[in-house]
């Protein structure tokens, strides 16, 4: 599988003007013993465009201070999502894995009933917009919560390191199989920094959502490390608990409208709703927040609305 950094990634056509950006993250270590990864020959493998760069693992969300930031202002066109074939998640069940216990008490407070009422809301009813001839995109659920009392004790932690806890929950019995609407949103104390390849946490980018495949069934997950600290005003502009609910919702949603992006060779399936010149759905609207019953989130594209939307109002 290429081993390409972000920054390498990124003047590629597929995601040079994206907010939320491919990364190949092959280069942190092992695979998920069990777990199917996309390669250039391997069984996730189709016929690949010569614009697209294989291998492709994870979708990352690039801090406001970023580079990536200065290249989307940079972005021409208008957007417009485009359906290439892949899966959706119907009705995301939502999750959330504590990294241990020291997760910050603000999150712990209040991110499960966040995710309980803004998957229930008008904030997922529009998407069925984004509807595939075999899927339909309703409402969504909250399903649980579980701290990882067994997780990697180390302050750098690594994408593979990631798959690897996920998957051992479910081995274990902690966290319910893949059924093609569950997504497993993880979260990370202060002073734990996630890596990809050369990039890290608080550095390059705020959240990533990825995909990796076990016996044969796709595997959603989202990255969500703590937004003090480093991340502190480059991952939103309001309070902590605020921008930890709005990128929140930016991998949220676009775990649900491109769930297996991570696993995508080319334009084509398993990639799902994507723009070749802005990425996906939260990608084109970066950092424009608003609110949902109370909440803070971000808005996302509508092609419908040609326009930043939380709702379809």
């Amino acid at each position: 599988m290429t081993k390409n950094r972000v920054f390498q990634i990124v003047t590629r056509s597929i995601a040079s003007l994206s907010v939320v950006l491919l990364m190949n993250a092959c280069g942190e270590g092992p695979g998920v013993t069990g777990v199917t990864q996309a390669t250039d020959d391997g069984p996730a493998a189709i016929e690949q465009d010569a614009s697209f760069v294989p291998g492709s693992r994870v979708h990352l969300m690039p801090t406001h201070f970023g580079p990536a930031a200065e290249r989307q202002a940079a972005a021409t066109g208008g957007p417009s999502l485009t359906y290439y074939g892949g899966p959706v998640i119907a009705n995301a069940k939502i999750w959330v894995v504590y990294w241990n216990s020291k997760v910050d008490s603000r999150v712990k407070n209040g991110i499960t009933d966040f995710y309980k009422t803004v998957t229930d809301s008008e904030y997922f009813d529009w998407l069925s917009e984004y509807d595939t001839p075999t899927q339909h995109i309703g409402r969504g659920s909250f399903g649980g919560v579980v701290t990882d009392t067994g997780a990697p004790s180390s302050k750098k932690v690594t994408d593979a390191d990631v798959q690897k806890e996920i998957a051992r929950l479910i081995a274990a019995g902690k966290l319910p199989p893949e059924d093609g609407n569950n997504l497993y949103m993880v979260y990370f104390p202060s002073g734990v920094t996630v890596s990809l390849g050369g990039d890290q946490s608080c550095v390059t980018f705020c959240a990533y959502h990825g995909t990796f495949q076990q016996g044969g069934q796709n595997v959603y997950y989202g990255v969500l490390p703590d937004l003090g600290g480093a991340c502190d005003g480059g991952c939103g502009g309001s309070t902590y608990f605020n921008n930890t609910t709005s990128v929140s919702s930016h991998e949220l949603i676009e775990a649900v409208t491109d769930g297996a992006v991570g696993l995508a060779q080319s334009y084509g399936p398993p990639l799902a709703w994507y723009d070749e010149n802005n990425g996906e759905i939260g990608d084109i609207c970066n950092a424009e927040q608003g609110q949902v019953q109370g909440y803070t989130i971000q808005l996302e594209w509508s092609n419908a609305q040609g326009a930043c939307v939380a709702s379809g109002n």
